[in-house]
């Protein structure tokens, strides 16, 4: 395992700007689930500004979107190429149009909803796979991305286990008098 990585040129810009939209993203994608695993006052109110969380993490890949443009154009076309960052545009060019249409629809509800649709549902897996991708992977090439790549694994079983809890309740009936 690599124990250093380079931070040159435009790569702290990069991480930091990362690691924010990590934050905003993790918020909006398991909030429901920790508010029905640990409701309290905290996890509701979470769960209950998902959208501010949405928008947020919309601003902060706005800005990683600036840093990936600034470091992408000091490249050749043929360093684009033989480094298949072609493939990673493509993912992560979806991604963004993902995460752009998600922020319209947070900025146009008003008020808590009961769950996601199936598009943000879709949505939300698919950034979380990006993430996944990029934390997940990145753990075994360098330290820095441990902490990070346990917060992606966290985010996905506090959603699933939340979910699956949530099943499970509707599932019960009420007994009989």
């Amino acid at each position: 395992m690599q124990a250093d990585i380079d931070f040159t040129s435009g790569h702290w810009g990069l991480r930091i700007t990362a690691g924010i939209s990590l934050l905003f993203f993790v918020w909006a994608f398991a909030a429901g689930g920790l508010a029905r695993l640990m409701p309290n006052r905290s996890t509701r109110w979470l769960q209950a500004n998902r959208r501010n969380a949405v928008l947020a993490f919309a601003a902060s890949h706005t800005v990683h979107l600036g840093f990936i443009v600034a470091f992408t154009a000091e490249m050749s076309e043929a360093q684009f190429i033989q480094t298949h960052l072609w493939v990673v545009a493509i993912v992560g060019g979806v991604g963004f149009v993902l995460i752009y249409a998600l922020a319209w629809k947070a900025f146009r509800k008003r008020g808590a909803t009961a769950g996601d649709s199936r598009f943000e549902a879709f949505t939300y897996y698919y950034l979380w796979s990006i993430f996944a991708v990029a934390y997940v992977g990145g753990a075994f090439r360098a330290r820095f991305y441990v902490a990070l790549a346990f917060v992606v694994v966290a985010a996905l079983l506090t959603r699933l286990t939340g979910a699956w809890q949530s099943r499970k309740l509707s599932s019960v009936s009420p007994a009989a008098d």
